[in-house]
């Protein structure tokens, strides 16, 4: 290649002598299959309580629990018990809100010639960044969760994880029974792994990695790239499956089940989108600016608000584990908390691939 004949202005290289087309893209290596998986749902209640208040940033909604009343003898000589109501629990929720700014200048775009347009490429970069910022809030959530120590949270920190030195056939079941008990049998447990790309290879070089099949257009069976490790769904994904523990790298992979996660993505935004140009800077200047709020929470856990600074948790605060406590009955004396049993997400730690 002729350095001569390569120019760079704000970023961008450009061919000065042909005014080459810039059109080669460099690849996304973030694959975002978590925050993409099968694991949330709509709530009505905060749905309702979000959607028709701009002003309702943080509300605390009760969950009916169950009846706990015990069988009376009935013999018509012993006097009936007052009979107690259902259990209530409440818990916090928060909205949050993000904001992304992209800019592009003018003079880039007219050198780089008419079949390119850079803000258009921005716009595209900008849809895709949006993915991995919800990606990270999800992934500082579940730290948040297990680093917290009060209302309950430390028995589901402590029942949730499974240590092990290196992931085995069993490893995911092991897991899913420590932490939910009878209910991993009963249709609540769950659904997908999410894993690094080592302990998939690992598994799949045992055989343990069966891949789920479908039919062509030609009528033929063919093995898709979607794989299952047992009857869970397999998503590989690097980017959030290791942690740094001093000098050493430890493995997390993660089972999530449906529902795990109470998801709102249309709260009320006054702009959620604007192009704002100025013409001053170097000649004139293009920024795209991106605007959402949203709910993302999860099942069973309550959002305390003791550590936020403003209204809109970062993903900082959301991942300081004083910020998280379990929902708790609204018997402040001597309050029970969310039976952790029924929240379906796991942890495997483990030092070994």
């Amino acid at each position: 290649m002729n350095t001569e004949t390569i120019k760079f202005y704000d970023g961008k290289t450009v061919n000065a002598q042909a005014f080459g087309a810039y059109i080669s893209e460099i690849a996304k290596t973030r694959e975002n299959k978590l925050i993409n998986a099968d694991i949330y749902t709509a709530d009505k209640s905060v749905n309702d309580t979000f959607a028709n208040s701009t002003g309702n940033i943080y509300a605390v909604l009760p969950i009916l629990g169950n009846f706990k009343g015990k069988a009376q003898n009935y013999d018509g000589v012993t006097d009936l018990e007052k009979g107690k109501g259902v259990d209530t629990y409440f818990y916090g929720i928060t909205s949050y809100g993000r904001a992304l700014v992209g800019g592009e200048h003018d003079y880039a775009n007219e050198i780089a010639g008419k079949k390119v347009d850079f803000r258009e490429h921005l716009a595209k970069r900008m849809g895709e960044k949006w993915v991995d910022i919800r990606e990270d809030t999800l992934i500082s959530i579940i730290n948040g969760m297990y680093s917290s120590t009060a209302d309950g949270a430390d028995v589901f920190a402590r029942e949730h994880t499974l240590e092990v030195a290196s992931i085995e056939e069993t490893s995911l079941n092991d897991a899913s029974q420590k932490a939910l008990g009878d209910k991993d049998f009963n249709g609540n447990g769950l659904i997908l792994s999410i894993m690094n790309s080592k302990i998939a290879n690992n598994l799949r070089n045992k055989k343990l990695l069966e891949y789920m099949k479908y039919t062509d257009e030609n009528g033929m069976e063919r093995n898709s790239n979607l794989a299952q490790w047992g009857d869970k769904l397999v998503l590989v994904d690097d980017s959030i499956t290791t942690i740094k523990v001093g000098e050493t790298t430890k493995y997390m992979t993660y089972g999530i089940g449906g529902g795990a996660f109470i998801k709102n993505e249309d709260l009320p935004v006054e702009v959620p989108f604007e192009r704002y140009r100025n013409p001053y800077e170097k000649g004139g200047k293009v920024d795209l600016i991106n605007r959402e709020r949203r709910v993302l929470h999860p099942k069973g856990f309550s959002f305390l608000k003791k550590n936020v600074v403003t209204d809109s948790p970062t993903d900082e605060e959301f991942a300081d584990g004083a910020n998280w406590g379990l929902a708790k009955s609204s018997n402040l004396d001597s309050p029970e908390f969310y039976p952790h049993q029924l929240i379906p997400i796991v942890r495997i730690i483990s030092s070994e691939a």
